[in-house]
């Protein structure tokens, strides 16, 4: 079973969760990237998201569906996150920081999430998240 098929073992609310995340993902890379002034924030959120995906295949590949894999998420997007801020800080123009807000919203709920998911991993909660069937 590849993520993509475990993924899609969890509850409705869970899945629409995660495809709200690759909405607002591609839809805020592409309207940063329409704009001179936020091409550093597309490329940004572009290369956090493209060097997160092989992490986060090789830890499915390594331990499977587990808690863990929110780790990948925090040590990619705190960082962007961080950096984003800092160039909403910066002045970026009109509706590209409305985009940069929405985004940010998504993944800082998102790691909160993760961070919970790794704790609750570290204590010791390391069976897999895939239902069981039956």
């Amino acid at each position: 079973m590849g993520l993509a098929d475990a993924i899609a073992t969890l509850p409705d609310w869970v899945r629409l969760w995660v495809l709200w995340l690759n909405i607002a993902t591609l839809g805020s890379f592409a309207v940063l990237a329409l704009r001179r002034a936020t091409w550093i924030e597309a490329a940004a959120i572009l290369l956090a998201n493209l060097a997160m995906v092989p992490v986060m295949r090789w830890l499915y590949a390594e331990l499977g569906f587990v808690r863990l894999l929110g780790l990948p998420h925090l040590l990619f997007w705190t960082p962007l996150a961080i950096f984003l801020l800092l160039r909403l800080g910066r002045g970026v123009p009109g509706p590209q920081r409305q985009v940069l807000w929405i985004y940010l919203a998504s993944i800082g709920l998102s790691l909160a999430f993760d961070a919970a998911d790794v704790i609750r991993y570290i204590l010791g909660e390391r069976a897999s998240m895939i239902p069981p069937t039956g």
